[in-house]
């Protein structure tokens, strides 16, 4: 990694700015940060100066993120781009790595996991914070599809934890305070969305996903 990283930070609020930049200096004094306040700025800049990453405000008034990713990417650019957003959704990430983005990140997780972010995407990874990789299907080329159990209710999700655990529809019933019926129609459901046939299959999906 290059001890003069030369990041690009777009975002329309000064302050947001500021912090971001204050984050990257305080963690890599080496870094070299310049800041735009817009699309049409970050363009700019971008004809002027070579930079190895960008970080990219999904929610900005006139340009927003994506439609600046896509004018970075008609021009040429191949930089990774670390989208941030005051979204946690997974389809608010989704949405960015299918415009070309290698990175999605949280604005209130921006202090514990930024410098982690731009370290992964300026070495050629792709970046999700574990909580939205759990529900995202990663590859090569992006992120590619949403994982079935992104779709699954709170309830579908406890009920599925406790199969995994080995419970009996009795004994998940009383360890959700439901009705023993619910447990079994969130059962059926859970193998219908999951696409799943049995029980086991169940236990199998939630210990690979790690539910």
């Amino acid at each position: 990694m290059s001890a003069e990283l030369q990041v690009l930070v777009v975002d329309d609020h000064p302050t947001v700015r500021e912090g971001l930049v204050r984050i990257l200096t305080e963690a890599q004094p080496g870094w070299r940060i310049q800041q735009a306040g817009s699309g049409a700025d970050a363009l700019l800049l971008l004809a002027q100066h070579r930079f190895d990453v960008g970080i990219v405000d999904m929610s900005m008034p006139g340009m927003n993120g994506i439609e600046l990713l896509n004018a970075i990417r008609a021009q040429g650019h191949r930089m990774p781009l670390l989208m941030l957003s005051m979204h946690a959704e997974e389809a608010y990430a989704l949405r960015a790595f299918k415009a070309g983005a290698t990175g999605y990140i949280t604005k209130d997780q921006a202090g514990d996991r930024l410098i982690e972010a731009v370290h992964t995407v300026a070495a050629g990874g792709l970046y999700a914070t574990p909580a939205l990789a759990q529900h995202l299907r990663m590859n090569d080329q992006g992120v590619v599809e949403r994982l079935a159990h992104a779709s699954l209710s709170e309830r579908e999700l406890q009920v599925l934890r406790q199969v995994a655990a080995g419970a009996t529809a009795a004994e998940a019933a009383a360890a959700l305070q439901l009705p023993e019926a619910a447990v079994l129609v969130a059962k059926q459901r859970l193998l219908e969305k999951l696409r799943l046939s049995s029980v086991q299959q169940l236990v199998a999906y939630a210990q690979t996903h790690r539910l």
